[in-house]
């Protein structure tokens, strides 16, 4: 099977919480100079392996369509300071259908940390 890296959270086969101009510019913003002196189909393979280990955790909220297939975008996540009794609700989510800066963060700087060392290989540690 081919390798499709797609960034776009409203496509079917989306596969990575963020594209290669923003690993970069992220990457770039931390001195990481190992990270950008790789070809971008590498930084690719790494984003989407990224974004793997990251739907893998709990997040808080539900899934913004039941069968899309990674963990966000997410409905009724809710910002510091939002509650569900807000006058304001929405102003207090993170927008349903787009994927929020910080997860865009964490994405590329796993996708930085895995292009050094496989941190998701069994430790033997339990």
């Amino acid at each position: 099977m081919a390798f499709t890296f797609q960034p776009d959270p409203t496509l079917a086969n989306f596969n990575s919480y963020c594209d290669v101009t923003f690993a970069k510019d992220f990457q770039d913003s931390r001195l990481n100079t190992t990270f950008l002196a790789l070809p971008d189909s590498t930084i690719q393979r790494l984003l989407v392996w990224a974004t793997r280990q990251l739907s893998q955790l709990e997040w808080q909220g539900s899934k913004t369509v039941i069968d899309q297939p990674q963990e966000w975008p997410r409905k009724y996540v809710f910002l510091k300071g939002g509650t569900s009794s807000s006058t304001d609700f929405d102003q207090y989510q993170f927008p349903w259908n787009s994927i929020p800066t910080f997860l865009k963060e964490a994405t590329a700087d796993l996708a930085g940390i895995l292009a050094e060392d496989d941190v998701t290989e069994d430790s033997g540690v339990s």
